[in-house]
């Protein structure tokens, strides 16, 4: 949901926003409040703000915290022709919450971003302009609970595009493989080996790009169940292996029904340290909260303990999943060996290496061409 923001480019300002009514109540959102029906069109303010003007400003959860919303934004666009066309832009996206304007140095064009999040305030920027988007509360109870299953669906994703980041990795290194056997006198031997090395390379950075998605995907869902007041997804188990795992039959399938196990464990794994961290801050808070009143409400209380309970449950799910991840762990690191010995067999012993449009067999080059010897070791990755 988040990506790169472009640096802006700061011109006149825009047009004078629209202005809400002064005073407007709240209800929680993703990260905001829900403005009280009445107030002229479907955008107004964000927060109990009287003006839209400035960069739209979100508070993350309970931790206090605030931020600028590059992980809230779905969608932007350059150019557009007024405020107008970018809340047309939102009421036209069933996921949008919120949007920000920034005028350009082209004559009446701006910068239009769109958000699946409420903003809650605004930094004084005259050229940016920042609006929430208004409904009824069930109309916003239905958009969170949107923004839940889309991010729910991204994380639930995240063990699948992993496994296809890795049989990637094994393609690549078995490629690699057979170039190291080529003799060197084809034509581009070099060359060869050099582009089946990128391409192995380039797949185990595919592999550490979707792990670096995990601990931000588990936080987006931990989010949005919290808003949508829905609990947090259970994880399927993972695929059914291809053959009964410690079988020798395929050694190759085996280490990836392990590895398949690993790719579920490190999801529930993040989702379950995303969840510890976000009610330990839900604690605190509570906390801070009923220190501050003396003395504390009944409904301060109940609060204090909710958020307790929910923290030492978050803990004990947290240990399991660690648990279950370290044993995962443990079993593909055991079944790497094997793994390893039937990847280089299955390598050396596929085809008669290629030669323009030719098949040549190594016992059919020039003898005094001979063999070369392995020109790199390669270092499977785990």
């Amino acid at each position: 949901m988040s990506i790169v923001l472009l640096g802006a480019l700061l011109g006149s300002p825009p047009s004078p926003p629209a202005q809400a009514a002064k005073g407007a109540g709240g209800r929680a959102g993703v990260t905001g409040s829900l403005l009280s029906p009445g107030v002229t069109g479907s955008f107004v303010s964000p927060g109990r703000l009287t003006s839209s003007v400035g960069a739209c400003k979100f508070k993350k959860g309970s931790s206090g915290q605030v931020s600028s919303g590059y992980e809230y934004v779905i969608d932007e666009f350059w150019g557009l022709s007024g405020v107008d066309r970018c809340k047309a832009k939102c009421t036209n996206n069933s996921l949008c919450l919120g949007i920000q304007t920034t005028a350009l140095r082209e004559r009446a064009k701006i910068r239009c971003v769109l958000y699946d999040a409420l903003p809650d305030a605004t930094l004084r920027i005259d050229s940016f302009g920042c609006w929430a988007r208004q409904m009824p509360p069930q109309t916003l109870q239905a958009k969170l609970e949107r923004v839940r299953q889309l991010a729910t669906a991204q994380l639930l994703a995240l063990p699948a595009k992993l496994m296809g980041a890795h049989r990637r990795v094994r393609e690549a290194e078995i490629a690699l493989y057979k170039a190291d056997l080529l003799p060197a006198w084809l034509p581009n031997w070099a060359s060869r080996l050099q582009l089946a090395a990128g391409a192995l390379t380039a797949a185990e950075q595919e592999v550490m790009a979707v792990e670096a998605q995990l601990a931000g995907k588990a936080e987006a869902v931990v989010a949005a169940a919290a808003a949508a007041s829905q609990p947090l997804p259970k994880l399927p188990p993972a695929p059914a292996p291809a053959v009964p795992l410690g079988s020798i039959a395929d050694p190759i399938a085996a280490f990836d029904a392990k590895r398949a196990v690993l790719a579920v464990a490190m999801v529930a794994t993040a989702l379950a340290t995303a969840e510890e961290a976000a009610a330990e801050k839900a604690l605190l808070a509570a906390e801070a909260k009923a220190a501050a009143s003396s003395p504390p409400s009944v409904a301060l209380e109940i609060e204090v303990a909710k958020a307790l309970g929910r923290e030492r449950a978050a803990g004990v799910a947290a240990l399991a999943a660690e648990a279950a991840f370290m044993t995962a762990e443990a079993a593909v690191n055991a079944a790497l060996p094997t793994y390893e010995v039937a990847l280089k067999f299955r390598s050396e012993n596929s085809n008669a290496f290629s030669h323009g449009d030719q098949k040549m067999s190594t016992s059919e080059a020039p003898p005094e061409a001979g063999r070369c010897t392995p020109a790199t070791q390669l270092q499977l990755s785990n």
